[in-house]
């Protein structure tokens, strides 16, 4: 790090005349030496360090988001014949900002481009390591990198991110880069009727979503870089001037008949669904249903057939900046449906893209990177992972956004029979067809909006995925590193953890693991009878909140302090002391005879649970605590304990200091109630708190699924929030 700086500072006084340097010396051969040694030194960089050292410009993502259903109607039990292809298309600009962040001592993954943070409290073992020392050394070196580098570029970012900070654009910050969101543009329908029966490919999807979405994109960036300019020229940060004027996306209301009311931007933003209709020639005509018109397949309607979509491009700021900015462009497109895997596979060129897919409980998604069709990159949602508990029906979706988005009732013989409802009623055909697309639209829009605030790009796969980035966020607010011992060796990626490497960082807690992950039993269900029975009244009795309720109590693992216990110790214990903390016991046990219900599970088979009078067992410390207070005797053969997280108060007496999930459970349990109940927020929010627990036990069990790209079934692993432990 030091050589490379060195040498910088070197090849700039040479470039610039330096009075240490005479003027031979600066077109000699020591000055292609310099270049040359520069670029050696900074490819013995550690990749973290040099991630902090690039130049980086600007970067533009343009949306497309286009939700779409099909009507088929069913020729047998292996066939379904298309009638239409609807979409709902509208699009969405971001931009994004590098910011300047401290360097962190970390590794990355130059595959994924991911960093991991080390801390002197888990991943490396030498706990004398000045960790402090080491980073501020290493950010001065960067400072003064940057500043022989990229001054003048680094000032023109600055000066275009407080620019839109002050304009109140709405924006979010994450490490390394600030995210402004710019308006929606309204929603476009469209509808391709199959009359010809000649069908409809994904890729016709995208070329027409593409065709009505580039207008829009276009002018909103040239708007953008109009604001842009408007920062620049006026470059005084302490107080900047920003003429807002030229640029205004506009906020459309949502038109209901003959009254108009404003859309509240936390139930539909930026809408205007009945505005127009594209026809098969790419004209307007008015949005009523009986002005639609039969539509003909892409090809033969006058279409250009391949538009020039470039799926990135790169320009460059210089006249209105400090330094040369560079500018990249990414096209995207979203593709939404609800229940993918009956709407994709109703598509001609189904069998050709089907491999770039994923499954995810039965849906079509894309998991990583995207499918490239037309020079965009194709990313595949399905509201049903999106749906909250109690409105997984389009329908019920349809009703969280109000009365305009209420999905149009049919009989169960017009649903069978849509090619002659088509013929005898084009109109209610058209009105039916088109909601089933909008509706999707409509909730994958919300969701990225919600998405967002949690300081997440794009549309999330599913709610409980929301729930992780939930948590995440909020642990970055508080600046909890999290409960995990290695960024790389998750606790709760079982398949990762148990290798020599995986245990080598997680050391003793490692090879204590299989212990947590073997007392894991999940939810207790019992069925004494079944069948029929009308004469005695039943009472089922439910424990609110349990699962979020037990999970605020629990404390911050500190598993520097772990040990293991000798009985005589764990009897020593106070009852607190065993119940908050991670201990786990393995032991034989015996209940008294008369024990109406033993509390101790047991392993019958592998999928069945017992509660016997003595048996075998794992426990964790609140079981024990329950079991001893029943008079169950025990025979322990080990135990091992890690405490909580703990501080002295001025009576010496022990107080949990860090609740991971207590925080934020109490959070998202007062914002649910600022929302009437059943409203879309309300239901949000219970799904996030409900997700928690389920995102702690990922990982553990052997829970398979099916990959489509290799036609195999592959265990699902862990995440950052996923622990044994946590969840024992």
């Amino acid at each position: 790090m030091s050589l490379y700086e060195l040498s910088l500072k070197v090849l700039n006084d040479l470039e610039t005349g330096s009075e240490s340097y005479s003027d031979s010396d600066s077109d000699s051969d020591l000055k292609a030496d310099f270049k040359t040694l520069t670029l050696k030194l900074y490819g013995k960089l550690d990749p973290s360090i040099r991630n902090k050292i690039q130049k980086r410009g600007v970067s533009i993502l343009q949306n497309v988001y286009t939700g779409f259903d099909t009507e088929y109607k069913n020729i047998g039990p292996l066939h379904n014949s298309l009638i239409s292809v609807q979409l709902a298309v509208n699009t969405k600009t971001i931009l994004k900002l590098p910011k300047y962040s401290k360097y962190e001592l970390s590794t990355l993954d130059t595959l994924n481009n991911k960093v991991y943070k080390l801390n002197n409290l888990t991943s490396v073992p030498a706990k004398s390591f000045n960790y402090f020392k080491i980073e501020s050394s290493i950010n001065k070196s960067i400072d003064d990198i940057r500043l022989l580098k990229y001054k003048k570029n680094d000032l023109s970012i600055e000066v275009l991110a407080e620019g839109l900070k002050r304009l109140n654009i709405p924006r979010a910050e994450k490490e390394g880069i600030y995210i402004f969101s710019f308006p929606r543009t309204p929603i476009q329908p469209f509808i391709y009727y199959n009359t010809e029966g000649k069908g409809y490919k994904i890729l016709d999807i995208i070329r027409q979503s593409n065709l009505i979405g580039e207008p829009h994109l276009k002018r909103t960036f040239e708007k953008l870089i109009d604001l842009l300019k408007g920062i620049s020229k006026n470059i005084d940060l302490t107080e900047l001037k920003v003429e807002n004027t030229e640029y205004q996306l506009e906020r459309p209301s949502l038109k209901t008949g003959t009254k108009t009311r404003e859309v509240s931007p936390e139930v539909c933003p930026e809408v205007n669904l009945d505005s127009k209709t594209v026809d098969s020639k790419q004209k307007t005509v008015d949005s009523k249903p009986k002005d639609f018109e039969v539509l003909s397949p892409l090809e033969s309607t006058g279409y250009p057939q391949k538009m020039e979509v470039k799926k990135l491009t790169r320009s460059y700021m210089s006249s209105f900046t400090e330094d040369k900015v560079s500018v990249s462009k990414t096209r995207n497109n979203y593709l939404i449906a609800h229940l993918t895997n009956a709407d994709l596979s109703m598509m001609k060129d189904f069998e050709e893209i089907k491999e770039n897919l994923d499954i995810v409980n039965k849906c079509f998604v894309t998991l990583g990177k995207p499918v490239v069709l037309e020079n965009t990159n194709i990313i595949i949602r399905d509201t049903m992972l999106l749906a909250p508990a109690g409105k997984r029906s389009l329908e019920a979706i349809g009703s969280l956004y109000g009365p305009m988005f209420n999905k149009i009732s049919l009989s169960k013989d017009q649903i069978e029979n849509m090619d002659l409802l088509l013929k005898n009623d084009k109109t209610l055909f058209d009105n039916y067809a088109l909601k089933d697309a909008v509706i999707p639209l409509i909730h994958s829009n919300y969701m990225e909006d919600f998405s967002f605030n949690l300081k997440e790009l794009g549309i999330p796969i599913t709610l409980s995925s929301l729930g992780t980035k939930y948590v995440k966020d909020n642990w970055e607010k508080t600046n909890y590193k999290g409960y995990q011992i290695s960024p790389e060796y998750l606790l709760g990626d079982a398949s990762k953890t148990q290798t020599p490497k995986g245990l080598f960082w997680t050391g003793q807690t490692g090879l204590k693991l299989s212990l947590y992950i073997s007392n894991f039993k999940g939810g207790r269900n019992e069925s004494f009878m079944y069948g029929a029975e009308n004469e005695t009244i039943w009472f089922d009795y439910d424990l609110t909140s349990a699962y979020t309720t037990a999970m605020a109590a629990l404390g911050n693992p500190v598993y520097s302090k772990g040990r293991i216990l000798s009985e005589e110790e764990l009897k020593n214990f106070e009852f607190e002391e065993i119940l908050y903390s991670y201990i786990i016991i393995n032991t034989s046990f015996k209940f008294p005879a008369e024990t109406k219900y033993p509390s101790i599970p047991c392993y019958l088979d592998e999928t069945t649970t017992i509660y016997p009078l003595e048996g075998e067992g794992i426990l964790t410390g609140a079981e024990y605590n329950l079991a001893e207070s029943q008079g169950c005797t025990f025979n322990i053969k080990e135990i091992y304990y890690i405490p909580f997280e703990k501080y002295k108060d001025s009576k010496n007496k022990d107080i949990i200091f860090n609740h991971p999930f207590k925080r934020i459970i109490k959070e998202i349990q007062s914002k649910r109630v600022e929302y009437p109940k059943g409203s879309i927020n309300n239901l949000l929010y219970k799904e996030i708190g409900n997700s928690m627990y389920g995102s702690v036990v990922r990982g553990m069990s052997d829970k398979r699924k099916f990959d489509i790209k290799t036609g195999k079934t592959i265990r699902m692993g862990g995440n950052e929030i996923s622990n044994p432990i946590i969840a024992s």
